[in-house]
C-alpha cells in the first residue's frame, strides 16, 4: 500500500506541474461557429480572426454548439473549457479556482 501510495503521489504532482504550466501561458476566449467534424470546428476569436480548431477530450463536443463561448489555449488554440454566457474568463477562473480550495 505504500508502493500504491508514493505511485499515487508522484502522479499526483505531475499533474499539478501540468496545470501549473498549462495555467502559465492563460488564454483567450472565442465563440463557436460551427462544428466540421468529430474534432475540429471553426471558431471566431475575441480578437477578431477565424481558426480551425481541436478541442480537448474532456469537453462534451454535443455542448459546443454554435455561439457557445469557449477558453482557447492561447498557443494551440484548442478549445480547453466551455464558458458561461457573458462572463469575464478572469472572473470565471477565480470562481472556479476559488471552488477547488
Amino acid at each position: 500500500m505504500r508502493l500504491q501510495t508514493r505511485d499515487l503521489d508522484k502522479e499526483a504532482e505531475r499533474t499539478e506541474d501540468g496545470i501549473r504550466a498549462f495555467q502559465a501561458y492563460g488564454q483567450s476566449v472565442g465563440e463557436v461557429l460551427k462544428q466540421i467534424d468529430d474534432e475540429r470546428f471553426i471558431i471566431k476569436a475575441a480578437s477578431g480572426p477565424r481558426y480551425v480548431v481541436g478541442v480537448r477530450e474532456k469537453i462534451p463536443k454535443k455542448k459546443l454548439l454554435p455561439g457557445t463561448r469557449v477558453a482557447l489555449d492561447m498557443q494551440t488554440l484548442t478549445i480547453m473549457r466551455i464558458l458561461p454566457r457573458e462572463v469575464d474568463p478572469i472572473v470565471f477562473n477565480m470562481l472556479t479556482d476559488g471552488k477547488s480550495n
